[in-house]
C-alpha cells in the first residue's frame, strides 16, 4: 500500500502516481483521481479481516491504471479491433464471480448432536445468555438471546444466505449514530464444519456500511468453547469476545 499512496498525506487524502490523489477508505474502499487524465476511479469493496484489503486490491487496480494510462505512440494511428475471446471470457468470470463464502465438510455428524439443542452461556463480553442451532437441507438457523432479547440468522451450509442482521440500533444516516427506528443492515451469512467436534459461521453486512465477524463453536461433552472476532469500523463491538456455554435441553 504505502509503496503505492506513500507519496504523502494530509486532510485524509493521499497522493498518487502521475500526480493524481486518493481517497483510501477501511477494507478496500477506494478513489484515485488523476487530474490530467480526467480519470476518476472508485471501487467500493469490504476486505476487513481478510489481511490486508489494501494489499489485495491496490495492485491490481494500480495495475489497471498503467495499461490504461500507457504513454501514446503518436506514429501508431492503429486502432486494435476487440477481441471477442477474451470479451467472452471477460463477462463469463463476471457472471461467475460471488461474494465470499464459507467451505467446509460436505456432511459432519457434529450436525445431529447439536441439533435444537439449548445451550447456556457463562457470563461474556457479548451479553449472549443462550443459544441453539437448527439444520435443515443446505441451511439452517443460529438463534441466540441478547440484551436486545431473541435473535435469529439464517445461514447457508457452504454457501451464504442473504437475510437481515437481527441487531437493533445501526444508523441508515450515520455509522456511529446509535438509532431507535428498527432499521437493520442486510448480509450474508455462511457456516461450514471444520471437524467432527467444530463449525464456523461467517456473518458479512452487505449494506451501506461494511464489516464482518466470524463466530466459532468447539463442542466436547456438555461444553462448547466460543470465539466470536469482528473486524468492523464503528459497529458490530457486541460480536467480539469469548465464552464458554454449556449444553442444556433440546
Amino acid at each position: 500500500f504505502t509503496s503505492v499512496f506513500g507519496r504523502g498525506y494530509g486532510y485524509q487524502i493521499w497522493r498518487a502516481p502521475r500526480d493524481g490523489y486518493a481517497f483510501v477508505g477501511m477494507g478496500g474502499q477506494l478513489t484515485v483521481v488523476l487530474p490530467e487524465k480526467e480519470l476518476i476511479f472508485v471501487i467500493n469493496s469490504d476486505n476487513q479481516g481478510n489481511g490486508s484489503g489494501y494489499d489485495i486490491l491496490t495492485p491490481y487496480v494500480i495495475e489497471a491504471l498503467e495499461a490504461v494510462l500507457a504513454p501514446e505512440t503518436p506514429e501508431d494511428t492503429t486502432t486494435e479491433a476487440p477481441n471477442e475471446n477474451e470479451y467472452r471470457e471477460l463477462n463469463d468470470k463476471i457472471a461467475s464471480l460471488e461474494l465470499y463464502a464459507l467451505k467446509g465438510l460436505p456432511e459432519c455428524p457434529l450436525a445431529g448432536k447439536i441439533d435444537g439443542v439449548t445451550y447456556v452461556c457463562d457470563e461474556n463480553p457479548l451479553g449472549m445468555t443462550k443459544f441453539s442451532f437448527s439444520f435443515g437441507e443446505g441451511e439452517g438457523e443460529f438463534r441466540y438471546t441478547n440484551e436486545q432479547g431473541d435473535k435469529v440468522i439464517s445461514f447457508g451450509i457452504n454457501r451464504n444466505v442473504f437475510g437481515k442482521f437481527p441487531e437493533l440500533g445501526y444508523s441508515d444516516e450515520v455509522g456511529r449514530e446509535v438509532t431507535t427506528n428498527g432499521h437493520t443492515y442486510s448480509d450474508a451469512v455462511s457456516l461450514r464444519f471444520t471437524g467432527n467436534n467444530k463449525l464456523q459461521m461467517k456473518v458479512q453486512i452487505i449494506d451501506k456500511y461494511f464489516g464482518n465477524f466470524l463466530a466459532t463453536f468447539a463442542f466436547v461433552g456438555d461444553e462448547a468453547a466460543c470465539k466470536f472476532t469482528a473486524t468492523a469500523e464503528n459497529f458490530l463491538g457486541k460480536y467480539r469476545g469469548e465464552f464458554i456455554a454449556r449444553r442444556g435441553q433440546k
